[in-house]
């Protein structure tokens, strides 16, 4: 559920709320330490948090720290799964952020500097990795 709020709310907004994002992180800790998979996850989590924000240090003006934020849980979620999980869903949310841009390249409804909210292809990426179990 806090998936599809904060890809709505970045689809009409461009922001992803502190609000949502923060507090989601000790909520999924709580919901994983059942399962033992909770030190998998919180790696995974640095992980990929580590990843996005060397992308946001390369170039902080083509992208929003609210997608760093987000990342360290769609780490934690899919590296609950397995490391395999984690790379999938980086590699998903990639792929669809970069199809949708060469879609708007392509018919002319962007430019290569034209910014969209990348949080919500990176939520959608993490669909089917979670939905599959892989």
């Amino acid at each position: 559920m806090i998936a599809v709020a904060l890809a709505v709310i970045d689809w009409r907004t461009s922001t992803l709320p502190d609000a949502i994002t923060l507090p989601a992180y000790p909520i999924m800790a709580v919901a994983l330490l059942p399962t033992g998979e909770l030190p998998r996850a919180l790696a995974g989590g640095a992980a990929l948090t580590a990843v996005y924000a060397l992308l946001w240090l390369a170039r902080p003006e083509a992208m929003g720290l609210g997608d760093v934020k987000i990342a360290g849980l769609i780490g934690m979620a899919t590296a609950a799964l397995s490391w395999q999980a984690l790379v999938v869903a980086a590699f998903c949310g990639q792929l669809l952020g970069a199809l949708y841009a060469l879609c708007l390249l392509a018919t002319g409804r962007a430019t290569r500097h034209t910014e969209f909210p990348f949080g919500t292809f990176m939520l959608l990426g993490t669909l089917p990795t979670l939905c599959l179990g892989w």
